[in-house]
């Protein structure tokens, strides 16, 4: 076997297995590459979006609960008003990702009240009221809202969704058939 086949083995056992290096069982063991570029991945996450979107391609917990924490402690003060808005809603994602509904419903109200059009705060709002609150007619609006103004393409079909179960819960037939 040569050289390069020795290294390309060792390196898939190293995968495999998670090892790190050639330590002694004895020397503690230092952190995988996987969490080394988790870290770099972390630290440069500059606004809460940011955080949100590594946290949503994490699979461990821990490592989702640490990209929600470091989200709810990116400043929103000097930011612009779109910009503010879209960090509230993030944060408002985080705190829901942390199960602090009354935290994120507050930052995607605050969202709300800076840019009232905000797609992504309406449907947020939309869905932890009427998913979590038990609050669908007030949830409806905001449904509505977020599909007017251009919410992400990939909601829209659960949108829909959710707007006929509101109106078939109501008994409004028609108009749930419609959306």
């Amino acid at each position: 076997m040569n050289q390069l086949s020795v290294a390309f083995l060792a390196g898939i056992i190293g995968l495999v297995f998670g090892f790190t290096g050639c330590a002694s069982p004895s020397e503690e063991k230092t952190e995988t590459p996987l969490a080394f570029e988790f870290d770099r991945a972390l630290g440069e996450c500059t606004r809460a979006i940011d955080f949100i979107t590594l946290s949503n391609q994490r699979t461990d917990e821990a490592e989702k609960r640490r990209c929600c924490l470091a989200a709810l402690e990116v400043p929103l003060d000097a930011s612009p008003p779109g910009v503010r808005a879209e960090s509230l809603t993030s944060r408002g994602r985080a705190k829901a990702a942390l199960d602090d509904m009354d935290g994120a419903e507050a930052d995607y109200r605050a969202a709300l009240a800076i840019v009232p059009e905000q797609p992504e705060a309406n449907f947020r709002l939309a869905l932890l009221l009427d998913a979590s609150r038990d609050k669908p007619e007030e949830a409806l609006p905001l449904y509505l809202n977020a599909l007017l103004n251009g919410v992400d393409p990939t909601y829209v079909p659960g949108l829909h969704y959710y707007v006929g179960v509101i109106h078939l819960r109501s008994g409004r037939y028609e108009e749930a058939i419609e959306s």
